[in-house]
């Protein structure tokens, strides 16, 4: 089983990956939102080996374990620790499965687009600097081609134009 240091190194080597995608291919929202859901499932991981001593293997395992508002989360975090990933949860979803991230049970197909993959930045952002912020982890800032960032300050993500070729 990995260690809390495996684990931030996993979601940094993964942050490496979302800015080589974007740097690459700059229109596939999905696998960007997707990328930051396992970004943050490192970060939760890291945080549950270190307060746990352990971590859990399925999503719903670990949802449980952070969950603020429930009496048996041994791994609790800050409300709005947990309402970022979940919402980056949901939005993964949306982007791996078509459906909506609010009812996921419609039938209405949802594609993925540049507003979700800010909003899972957003919420990326928060878990990023709970971990920095905890346990004295740096993070470098990201530059992302995202225009939807261009409205927002976050503490790590920030808007870069992708210069254009040919």
């Amino acid at each position: 089983m990995a260690e809390f240091n495996e684990y931030i190194t996993q979601a940094k080597s993964n942050i490496d990956f979302l800015i080589s995608v974007d740097n690459s291919i700059p229109n596939y929202w999905d696998w960007k939102v997707t990328t930051s859901f396992y970004i943050a499932v490192h970060l939760i991981n890291a945080h549950l080996k270190h307060k746990l001593g352990f971590t859990y293997r399925t999503h719903k395992e670990v949802e449980n374990a952070i969950n603020f508002d429930n009496s048996t989360s041994i791994g609790k975090v800050p409300e709005d620790i947990y309402v970022a990933y979940s919402i980056i949860s949901k939005l993964s979803r949306r982007s791996r499965y078509i459906v909506h991230e609010k009812d996921p049970k419609t039938e209405v197909v949802c594609l993925t687009y540049d507003r979700h993959f800010k909003k899972a930045l957003v919420h990326l952002d928060t878990l990023l600097d709970f971990i920095s912020s905890t346990y004295q982890v740096n993070f470098d800032s990201i530059e992302i081609d995202c225009v939807e960032l261009q409205k927002i300050n976050l503490k790590y993500f920030k808007y870069r134009k992708l210069a254009k070729t040919g």
